[in-house]
């Protein structure tokens, strides 16, 4: 009977131990998604790129030369903060209260924004022409006419140049991951654009680790698990394997007529600002065979896109700010070993212990 009853203890507990091997990971449940309008911002001309920080919401508008700063704590009702006069802004990043614009002919501006209604240029960068801009750990990666500047921007009122990488082409797109810098960047000779990467982990001494032709007109680039994502205003989104650096290769092109000019990517889903066929949803889990889970027009030119948990902020030409709920999205559950299953391990060690030293005492005092 002892023993039976040490078989019960033991299976049950190995049975809670193998169950307990479920834990929560976050991928997108594929089901009926819907996209709904609920909140709105009028911006007359166009916006090139939005970013949220802290319900702020900062978007550029070069075509009125102006930086917008918008409170979204209520995505219904956005209102505006500050409207800051800038030349051309184009892309822009923020990093601890400070914004970093590339504003085109003036070069890169520095703006203090620990007040967002009250913002101030801090300092400049200004190595002339300057389109893009990405800021890492304190280093600004500013893309210019004529290469990607490397710029220390651990003290953002005096900015210092480190370096320059792809001195002899015009960057007008990066995105940085574990080390290393991808970046659009056009060949002024045959008029084509390439991805350039480097290794970056001696930031003075970059490595050019690959590169590799892909047309043009790409717009932005995000990189995820060896594959770039580029969008590309006239062949969609181009796939590209760059888990061997030396022999990079086109993985798959989505193009559905749209005008692809921003993307993100969240579990396994491609958010897409597609232009004129507004903004779409593509599950990309089998990266050859990307599918539409859900569509979103109204008019107007998406042409930048950017996530808030549910939300998904959309710079839409000829609207303005266009702010969308996902509904229908849901987490679900995927295998995998779990904190769980280590509790569980650690409390059948308990009990093992806890009954040892109870047989010991009856034998003890035996």
């Amino acid at each position: 009977m002892r023993y039976l009853r040490k078989s019960f203890l033991f299976l049950f507990i190995l049975s809670l131990f193998v169950c307990s091997f479920t834990v929560y990971n976050p991928q997108a449940k594929k089901q009926e998604i819907t996209l709904t309008k609920i909140g709105f911002y009028e911006i007359r001309g166009t916006l090139f790129d939005i970013h949220i920080v802290n319900d702020i919401a900062y978007a550029s508008e070069y075509s009125q030369n102006n930086f917008y700063i918008i409170n979204v704590s209520n995505p219904c009702m956005p209102t505006t903060l500050d409207k800051y006069s800038i030349g051309l802004p184009h892309s822009f990043d923020v990093e601890d209260s400070v914004v970093y614009i590339a504003a085109w002919d003036q070069g890169l501006k520095v703006i203090n924004v620990s007040d967002p209604t009250n913002p101030l240029e801090i300092s400049e960068y200004d190595p002339g022409t300057v389109g893009d801009v990405i800021v890492e750990e304190d280093i600004a990666f500013a893309g210019r006419l004529y290469g990607l500047d490397i710029v220390n921007v651990s003290n953002p009122s005096t900015p210092e140049k480190i370096t320059t990488i792809c001195d002899d082409m015009g960057v007008h797109g990066s995105f940085f991951q574990n080390n290393f810098i991808y970046s659009l960047a056009w060949n002024w000779t045959t008029e084509l654009d390439w991805i350039i990467v480097y290794d970056i982990s001696d930031i003075m001494n970059p490595i050019k680790l690959g590169e590799f032709e892909i047309g043009s007109s790409s717009a932005d680039i995000f990189v995820e698990d060896d594959i770039a994502f580029i969008a590309n205003e006239y062949n969609g989104v181009l796939m590209v394997n760059f888990s061997d650096f030396s022999n990079p290769s086109i993985l798959y092109t989505y193009d559905d007529v749209g005008s692809a000019s921003s993307l993100k990517i969240r579990n396994n889903i491609l958010y897409l600002a597609n232009g004129y066929t507004g903004v779409e949803l593509l599950d990309i889990t089998n990266k050859t065979n990307p599918t539409v889970l859900a569509e979103h027009f109204d008019g107007g030119q998406s042409e930048s896109i950017e996530l808030q948990e549910n939300l998904i902020y959309v710079g839409d030409s000829g609207d303005g700010l266009e702010i969308l709920q996902i509904e229908g999205l849901e987490i679900e559950s995927t295998s995998g070993f779990g904190l769980s299953s280590i509790l569980l391990l650690n409390l059948y060690l308990v009990i093992t212990v806890i009954r040892k030293r109870k047989r010991k005492n009856r034998i003890s005092f035996a």
